[in-house]
């Protein structure tokens, strides 16, 4: 069963580019390399972040979510 996940979250306000660099990080070298990952893009409008992502069943959804990338994510 394909799992779809959607992410929507707020960014603090002056954090638009420095999320950008983090989910173009994640999106081109970290996931888009996972397997099981079909699809997995971000967008930021306005405040606004969304990841769309596609994964081939939850076992490797939640090998994705347990990566150490992920964990280490900040925005200060």
């Amino acid at each position: 069963t394909v799992i779809t996940a959607i992410v929507k979250g707020l960014i603090r306000n002056g954090k638009q580019e420095e999320l950008r660099r983090i989910a173009n990080i994640l999106q081109h070298e970290y996931a888009a390399k996972e397997d099981g990952c079909i699809q997995y893009e971000s967008y930021i409008d306005g405040l606004t972040f969304i990841t769309i992502e596609r994964w081939a069943d939850q076992v490797v959804l939640d090998k994705h979510l347990a990566q150490d990338h992920l964990k280490n994510i900040s925005l200060s």
